[in-house]
């Protein structure tokens, strides 16, 4: 997938990084869609120009029109999330994380993941994570916002 400022973006997960994934973003132009807990995250995020729309409950149109997905919640739930809601992921969707425990979830996600959805593990504090079945190669990253220029120019790869 070619990731440029037409693919939308959804963030599930508002807190702190979350957070800083949508500002960065939206500093390059895309349309960014978050779900969140708190109706006031949302509220906030909207009102400070971090995300264009945003839901506290899962959103099939919100979901199913995102291209890419950022996932950024405690490794149980992201493993739940993934569970409950992939069936209504967009077709060759693209999917990474911000979670900071990796070891106890990228194979259980891989095993689960639909065949046409892409994950690429990943935590903005440490390294990009990418490759077939949890495989890691390591690639230092400066910032938050380079992370995710590193990440969309292996997408475009």
């Amino acid at each position: 997938m070619i990731v440029d400022v037409s693919k939308k973006i959804l963030i599930v997960g508002l807190g702190l990084l979350g957070g800083s994934y949508g500002k960065a973003l939206k500093r390059f132009g895309f349309h960014i869609s978050a779900i969140t807990l708190e109706q006031s995250s949302i509220d906030y995020a909207i009102k400070e120009n971090i995300i264009d729309e945003g839901s506290t409950e899962p959103d099939e149109r919100l979901i199913g029109e995102a291209d890419l997905i950022v996932f950024a919640l405690y490794p149980h739930v992201f493993v739940e999330w993934i569970e409950k809601y992939q069936s209504l992921f967009k077709s060759g969707a693209l999917i990474t994380d911000v979670t900071g425990v990796k070891r106890s979830i990228v194979y259980r996600i891989q095993d689960m993941l639909r065949p046409d959805v892409e994950f690429i593990a990943a935590h903005p504090n440490v390294r990009l994570y990418f490759g077939e079945f949890g495989t890691i190669r390591h690639m230092p990253i400066a910032s938050r916002e380079n992370w995710m220029r590193d990440l969309i120019a292996h997408a475009q790869k």
